[in-house]
């Protein structure tokens, strides 16, 4: 593996930007996603192995006496020879915010925002027309706590989905799409009910038998009828 190290004309590093149509044009091969590497100050870092001339990781940093801080790191994830993965960072070399081209079109169509290095909110361009269009907002837990979508896409909320401890409670839909919610839905109407079991039939046991009760019904009984019967045959036979 080889080290291409290269001084940048970078400064700090970038703070997240409004995703929109306008500031996410598709890339071309080859072409950098760390927009902080234009910025003087900071060190590009890539690196290339088995004769590639395309570094599949780039990284920006900068670079101190005693530190190595993380400014932008960007990842070729599919080998394409284009960045479908940029990951930004703050002053401290937290994550701050991530670009992500999941289809691999040259586009981004998930963003991801950092709070305390978690995903605190997520953003999702469903239709591929480089704009998001779904918003999901998460908890301390990493649990979904709200999601908002423009379903006719022109750019305004107009469904609200509200969560509690991670579960659906209720979403509310602009069905006029005028910004408003003319229709609230509550978890009972979204979520379908389990069918509930069928009732199990208690089996009732049977009282265990008394063993004089037995005795009595046969037990020695068939025996004493025997023999009464054989002393029966040998009267008849003196009679005789």
């Amino acid at each position: 593996m080889q080290a291409a190290t290269v001084v940048a004309k970078s400064a700090d590093s970038a703070e997240p930007p409004r995703p929109s149509a306008a500031t996410n044009p598709p890339i071309k091969a080859g072409q950098s996603r760390c927009t902080e590497a234009s910025q003087p100050g900071l060190v590009v870092e890539a690196n290339t192995s088995n004769g590639e001339t395309f570094a599949a990781v780039r990284r920006v940093l900068r670079i101190t006496a005693d530190k190595r801080t993380l400014v932008c790191r960007e990842f070729d994830r599919n080998r394409d020879g284009r960045y479908d993965s940029v990951r930004h960072y703050d002053a401290k070399g937290d994550p701050s915010y991530e670009e992500i081209d999941s289809d691999h079109d040259g586009r981004i169509d998930l963003w991801l925002f950092f709070q305390n290095g978690k995903v605190g909110e997520e953003q999702r361009d469903t239709n591929i027309d480089g704009e998001p269009d779904e918003l999901i907002t998460f908890n301390e837990l990493g649990q979904i706590s709200r999601v908002r979508r423009d379903r006719n896409f022109d750019g305004k909320i107009d469904e609200w989905e509200i969560y509690v401890n991670g579960s659906l409670e209720r979403r509310g839909v602009d069905d006029a799409y005028e910004g408003r919610v003319t229709r609230w839905d509550h978890d009972a109407d979204l979520v379908p009910k389990e069918p509930a079991a069928a009732p199990v039939e208690e089996k009732k046991e049977e009282p265990a038998e008394d063993p004089k009760a037995k005795k009595k019904k046969g037990g020695k009984a068939p025996a004493a009828k025997a023999e009464g019967a054989a002393t029966a045959a040998k009267a008849t036979k003196k009679t005789k």
